[in-house]
């Protein structure tokens, strides 16, 4: 064969997905959300399901009667151009536009309540003693209401019971805290600026979309981000803690050079990448399989249920569901990942109730079409299958030199074996200090790609090479 014809992806194939997880995807519509385009429709619905989980809110939690509740909610990292900006349109922008509707409401609300407070106050003590400012509206309204509470309460045995009362969510301002706390979504790269709104955070579970464009802002993010994620204090003099997720979006090239540059910024590995590479062969669609209709809508009336109950201070949204075997199939499939990956076990644990999770809620918001089916089975390998894509990622940018390598080795030793068969050895001789191990390497992915074969201890090129596909797969979405 022609050292020519290889493709240029030889060493650097993304692993291939499992059938019960393609059929999944093939449920769910995937290819609609991403324009025919098969791997930005599964980071589409992907990113659906991990932001339904996120704006939930604390609590939010798959639940089982025999093995207790999985917590859900994963941060995650989309890198591309097509699937970076099918999340931003179509994952965020509907969480865009809630979130300013309830901002809008919130400060036309603040503004009439202080109007209402501003004159009592000023009937008692005058407007220069007394300013009051929408800022200050959570203070103004707790300072007034806490008169409310009687000595008695906190004398003798009743101290029990007082203290009791203000340890519960909303002991003075009962629903009040959607209009001085009305934020769940913020975005931006301001570490100072975020802090500051964060501190409006609608029970202190924010999520947080970071935009990258530059490497330094991998670095500079740091703090916030791991803060966010693991929990942190607000710099006000009250304690407040949060702890949210985080939704990052960059280009490959960015997080090419970050994995290259071995940058000690840690966050961007406790998130689940998403990068827009092919998906590999697909199989063939199964005749007449039903399919959810209306993916867009379905998910936006998904985010609005989910914040309405969130914002009502409703009990924490949960789903029912026998996962454990599943969870217990991925878990072990994430720990045997920690060697190419360490940390992946850590910041994958909870994908399989996220994506359990934010499909049920995209089912349910509509009526499904009569036939419809979806399996936890299947499920549980679509996650196994997206870490697997992670770290596959991760090894190719971290070794991109090395691999770059090999596809030239390749073409060198099929060059060689043009001329005839030939031992490894011979191999060996005809390259300047080449290992015998790293030829018998490219020697087995060349066979592996149906390139040559070995006859005794002779290689030789193949008649009918089988080469891999080298072009992203574009599915029917009809």
């Amino acid at each position: 064969m022609n050292p020519s014809d290889l493709p240029d992806n030889l060493f650097s194939n993304p692993p291939p997905i499992p059938p019960d997880a393609l059929r999944l995807l093939r449920s769910f519509n995937y290819g609609t959300l991403g324009d025919g385009n098969a791997t930005a429709g599964m980071i589409a619905l992907v990113s659906m399901c991990c932001t339904l989980a996120a704006v939930a809110g604390p609590g939010a939690a798959i639940t089982s009667d025999m093995d207790g509740n999985f917590p859900v909610g994963t941060n995650f990292l989309t890198a591309g151009s097509l699937a970076v900006e099918q999340v931003g349109s179509q994952v965020l922008g509907p969480l865009r536009m809630l979130q300013n509707s309830l901002s809008g409401n919130a400060m036309d609300a603040a503004a009439k309540s202080n109007h209402y407070l501003t004159k009592k106050l000023n009937a008692t003590v005058g407007p220069a003693k007394s300013p009051i400012s929408p800022d200050h509206l959570a203070t103004a309204k707790d300072s007034m209401l806490l008169d409310s509470l009687k000595p008695s309460d906190f004398d003798g045995d009743g101290f029990r019971g007082g203290a009791a009362s203000l340890l519960r969510r909303k002991a003075f301002s009962g629903g009040a805290e959607v209009l001085y706390r009305p934020g769940f979504y913020f975005e931006g790269l301001n570490a100072e600026l975020l802090s500051s709104q964060l501190v409006h955070c609608h029970m202190q579970h924010p999520l947080v979309h970071v935009p990258i464009s530059d490497l330094t802002q991998l670095s500079r993010l740091e703090g916030t981000c791991l803060g966010i994620m693991d929990g942190c204090s607000l710099p006000i003099k009250t304690p407040m803690h949060i702890k949210g997720c985080v939704i990052a979006r960059t280009s490959v090239e960015v997080l090419s050079r970050f994995v290259e540059s071995r940058d000690n910024a840690s966050w961007p590995y406790r998130t689940l990448w998403l990068v827009e590479e092919p998906l590999g062969p697909l199989a063939s669609q199964v005749a007449n399989q039903v399919r959810l209709d209306r993916m867009q809508e379905r998910y936006a009336s998904a985010l609005e249920s989910l914040l309405t109950n969130r914002l009502g201070e409703g009990p924490a949204p949960t789903v029912a569901g026998d996962i454990f075997l599943g969870q217990k199939r991925v878990v072990k499939h994430l720990v045997q990942l920690e060697r190419d990956l360490p940390g992946v076990a850590g910041a994958l644990r909870n994908l399989f109730p996220t994506l359990f999770f934010g499909m049920k809620h995209i089912v349910d918001s509509a009526q499904a079409p009569k036939g419809f089916s979806w399996y936890l089975d299947s499920i549980a390998s679509l996650a196994i299958f997206l870490a697997d894509r992670m770290v596959h990622s991760f090894k190719r940018m971290r070794h991109a030199e090395f691999l770059a390598h090999k596809q030239k080795l390749a073409a060198s030793i099929c060059q060689r074996l043009q001329r005839g068969p030939l031992t490894v050895t011979a191999l060996c001789r005809s390259h300047n200090r080449l290992r015998a191990d790293v030829c018998r390497e490219v020697l087995e992915d060349l066979r592996a790609a149906g390139a040559v074969t070995l006859e005794g201890n002779l290689w030789q090129l193949a008649d009918s090479p089988r080469l891999p596909y080298s072009r992203p797969p574009v599915i029917d979405v009809g």
